[in-house]
């Protein structure tokens, strides 16, 4: 990994293929969904999903999974841009004011509260995640995988079915396969 290839673009305007280049020739996008836990701790703005969220969805599975889209409707957004605009200033603020809408942040917070509704947390994959890509990596027939922390720093090589151990919830926020096909 070189010192420029960081998680994240250093602005707003910046597209993430430009940012990783030349190291990647496309970028996919995975959105990291919304977790419903009814009787879970109330959402709190500004910290972390609590552990005990996280890991109960992860045991639950797919089906405490809130998409983008469901949650675009929830809110009556037009569409999940709307979405991502009302997530960038939830928990890192990092999305400039001009594209920034605090008026979407506080429906999006007010239905998540109402709804038994934790927002995606930034920088690592939520549970849900992790059982996806444990299975997708599994699919492509990887034996090992190294994951690492958002700054590229930390590298962990483990088996995907480590994702998919339920008891366990492996924060990262970079993975590569060892052929550099996915990461």
């Amino acid at each position: 990994m070189t010192v420029r290839q960081k998680l994240y673009p250093s602005s707003d305007e910046v597209s993430y293929l430009e940012w990783f280049r030349p190291n990647y020739t496309s970028v996919f996008i995975a959105l990291n969904p919304f977790l419903r836990l009814a009787g879970g701790p109330p959402l709190s703005h500004g910290t972390w999903i609590p552990e005990e969220v996280t890991r109960t969805t992860k045991i639950i599975g797919s089906s405490s999974g809130v998409t983008w889209v469901e949650m675009a409707q929830l809110c009556e957004f037009d569409s999940i841009i709307h979405v991502n605009q009302a997530l960038g200033k939830t928990w890192s603020q990092r999305l400039a004011d001009k594209y920034a809408s605090q008026n979407r942040t506080d429906l999006l917070l007010q239905h998540c509260k109402a709804n038994s509704i934790y927002p995606p947390d930034e920088g690592c994959p939520s549970p849900l995640f992790e059982l996806s890509t444990g299975m997708f990596l599994k699919a492509l027939g990887h034996e090992v995988v190294t994951l690492g922390d958002g700054f590229g720093q930390s590298p962990e090589r483990i088996a995907p079915d480590q994702l998919l151990d339920t008891e366990k919830v492996t924060e990262f926020g970079e993975i590569f396969t060892d052929d550099r096909s996915t990461g």
